[in-house]
């Protein structure tokens, strides 16, 4: 049953989306060797100017690939990033950058209903390698 709640007015409208970005491949499992990490990325307003990819939980980061047809400077962007992957548990971040320089936050920030949630921290996924 569908509960139908009404939005605080003390919270900002969602009329501009913040720079964000997420892995869509692999989410949960994944084979030893060379792999591939997709996803897609957007920044609202602003077009995405590039997009790093963390295969370590965040320690490290290496600039990703786009790929597919640039629709608009407002519509989302994939990304690829290769890389070898040995026998394990990795964790895979992306964070993406705008053309005017915002970049996503580790932590998000809380707000109603968790529209405006871009931390990479939160979307970074968690992958067992065999």
């Amino acid at each position: 049953m569908l509960v139908r709640v009404e939005g605080a007015p003390d919270q900002p409208t969602m009329w501009e989306i913040n720079v964000k970005s997420f892995v869509t491949e692999p989410l949960e499992t994944a084979s030893a060797g060379r792999l591939r990490a997709l996803g897609v990325a957007f920044a609202g307003e602003s077009p995405v100017e590039r997009v790093e990819v963390s295969t370590d939980g965040g320690e490290s980061w290496n600039e990703a690939e786009f790929y597919g047809h640039d629709l608009d400077p407002t519509a989302w962007r994939r990304f690829v990033y290769e890389f070898d992957v040995e026998p394990g548990e990795i964790v895979i971040a992306s964070r993406a950058t705008d053309a005017e320089g915002n970049t996503q936050p580790e932590q998000r920030v809380e707000n109603h209903r968790g529209y405006a949630n871009n931390g990479w921290r939160d979307h970074a996924v968690r992958v067992a390698v065999t």
